[in-house]
């Protein structure tokens, strides 16, 4: 289980979209974030690799 406290992990991907020049995150539970473009690219990358690196963490991975 994660340090953080975390007692439920959620496992519904959210959602993204670009509205009006911002990218959109809609989360579970109504968490929402609106970010630029760029900012939306680098989260979207550091998401994957810490993706990535949790799979590997549980043996999930190829």
């Amino acid at each position: 289980m994660p340090k953080f406290g975390i007692t439920v992990l959620e496992q519904k991907p959210g959602v993204a979209a670009a509205e009006d020049g911002a990218v959109i995150l809609d989360g579970p539970n109504g968490v929402a974030v609106a970010m630029t473009g760029e900012a939306a690219v680098e989260t979207g990358r550091r998401l994957v690799a810490a993706g990535e690196e949790a799979m590997r963490q549980r043996g999930d991975a190829d």
